[in-house]
């Protein structure tokens, strides 16, 4: 297994979490941080989103925010969390960046100065709050519309809606489709995402959805929560997901992984070696 893929489907905190390969013997405070919890994007040409943002990081007196997109650091394409993450730690502390993002569909680049990434021994910061829907989406596919019989060219489809949630309270249901939020056009499941962080913990917005043939408007109203969606389980951490508190014992396991990852490859090596030694058969 990758030694990413673990991180992959989860939430990463701060952003830099991880032994980067060709890292390993790098202190943490040589490399650069930048302060967000971030998850792939799933539109087009990649990117990550913003999750989270810590307190007092370099990412938030950048002005960035959750459910921004994080296209590009400098001019290096951010195709996915790998990307972030060995970008992000390659650079140094204090080292000036320009953050290509986009927000509310448009582009737009923000300046940032990276700070030095915390020592992971220490207790991890509070997350902030953020607004909570309580569901899972995709975006809508031309085969999907067929499918669900809507009118709708785009709009994030419901995948699953969470139980006691605003969306289950407001009545969402699997296949709704919803194609607008607070009057706001919405294309898929960043800018669903986006609409949600920008309303808020406590408010109530607007979801316009299409349920088959139906048109319909519902209210939600956004609670609170670390995580704007749930952290699947991972082995050994307990039901939620990645506990920060247990973080220094799963990158302990990393770590073995790595050592003996190095030990395979060096057997390896021996016995290609051995190999040639060996007459060759008549």
């Amino acid at each position: 297994m990758s030694r990413f893929a673990l991180f992959g489907s989860v939430p990463l905190l701060l952003g830099l979490c991880a032994v980067l390969p060709g890292q390993s013997g790098t202190p943490p405070g040589e490399r650069g941080f930048l302060g967000v919890a971030v998850t792939p994007s799933d539109a087009d040409g990649g990117g990550v989103v913003v999750q989270d943002v810590a307190p007092d990081s370099p990412a938030i007196k950048a002005g960035l925010k959750a459910g921004d997109v994080l296209l590009k650091l400098n001019d290096k394409q951010l195709r996915n969390v790998k990307d972030f993450f060995t970008t992000v730690a390659s650079a140094k502390p204090g080292e000036k960046v320009t953050v290509q993002i986009r927000r509310d569909g448009k582009e737009q680049s923000v300046k940032a100065t990276l700070g030095s990434r915390p020592d992971i021994t220490a207790p991890p910061p509070t997350p902030l709050a953020q607004a909570h829907l309580g569901i899972q989406a995709e975006p809508l596919t031309a085969a999907m519309k067929k499918q669900l019989n809507v009118k709708a060219d785009a709009g994030a489809v419901v995948t699953e809606v969470f139980p006691n949630s605003p969306a289950a309270k407001a009545e969402l249901k699997r296949d709704d489709v919803i194609t607008s939020v607070d009057g706001h056009a919405i294309k898929g499941p960043d800018d669903l995402r986006t609409a949600v962080q920008k309303a808020g913990v406590g408010k109530e917005i607007a979801l316009h959805i299409q349920r088959g043939a139906e048109d319909k408007t519902l209210k939600a109203t956004l609670t609170g929560g670390s995580n704007a969606l749930p952290l699947p389980a991972v082995p050994g951490f307990g039901p939620g997901g990645l506990n920060p508190g247990n973080f220094k014992a799963l990158l302990d396991q990393l770590n073995r992984g790595q050592d003996l990852e190095r030990r395979v490859e060096q057997l390896e090596k021996r016995l290609n070696e051995l190999e040639k030694k060996l007459p060759a058969k008549k």
